[in-house]
């Protein structure tokens, strides 16, 4: 069993699956959930685990705002809290009741995460990634092969369009003109995923995992990614 010391680590999600990346039995590991039959199922025999049930399962920040929520995280010595994705209003939340956030602030988090932004970010690490350029949508021209074009925000590849067309692109351009893209050049093949952390001191690298994306039934969109 792990032990995570005298560091208790609240971990709150609406999808319970997000937090079994550490196993459930981990000593100073606590997890809050919505309800689910499989929620039900792999949490059974756990006290460190609380699952609300409300008839419309409640996103994160609503889960926080939960009074058996607040009871659970401050009946805890040395809460640690941690979230899938953190938000302006979940670090309100947080401070008003104190409680520590561990994520990397929303600002920050935005600001790598959204397509325009974070290829700015990244600076002189530009070069590693595909021939990538920021253009208004309406300067773009077709050259005869295809392209990404990606709009800052998105998820899960809804915002990212392989264009193969100019007719295809001058759809696009007459519902956006004046929005900033970024367009890269198209490389065919499998994709894949690594989750990794970057700390003051230390680069932790994660496997790399087969990243099922544009799969039929389950999504229309070639590049919205459906698991791993």
């Amino acid at each position: 069993m792990l032990d995570l010391g005298n560091k208790q680590i609240v971990y709150i999600t609406r999808d319970i699956e997000r937090a079994c990346g550490l196993p459930i039995d981990t000593h100073g590991y606590y997890i809050i959930s919505n309800l689910s039959d499989f929620a039900k199922e792999i949490s059974k025999g756990h006290e460190n685990v609380l699952l609300i049930d409300e008839k419309e399962q409640p996103d994160t920040w609503k889960l926080l705002k939960n009074e058996k929520v607040i009871d659970f995280i401050n009946n805890l010595d040395n809460p640690h809290i941690v979230v899938f994705k953190n938000t302006p209003q979940i670090e309100r939340i947080c401070e008003e009741h104190n409680w520590n956030l561990l994520n990397p602030s929303a600002e920050l988090s935005n600001n790598v995460e959204e397509k325009l932004s974070g290829f700015e970010w990244l600076g002189d690490l530009q070069k590693h990634l595909p021939q990538t350029e920021i253009k208004l949508c309406k300067d773009i021209i077709f050259e005869d092969k295809p392209f990404i074009l990606q709009f800052n925000r998105a998820h899960t590849g809804s915002g990212t369009t392989l264009i193969e067309s100019e007719e295809q692109l001058k759809k696009i351009q007459e519902k956006f003109p004046e929005r900033d893209v970024r367009i890269s050049d198209y490389i065919e093949g499998p994709m894949f995923t690594s989750n990794n952390i970057v700390t003051n001191n230390t680069t932790l690298v994660g496997n790399i995992s087969y990243q099922i994306t544009g799969l039929e039934p389950f999504t229309d969109q070639s590049f919205s990614t459906i698991g791993n």
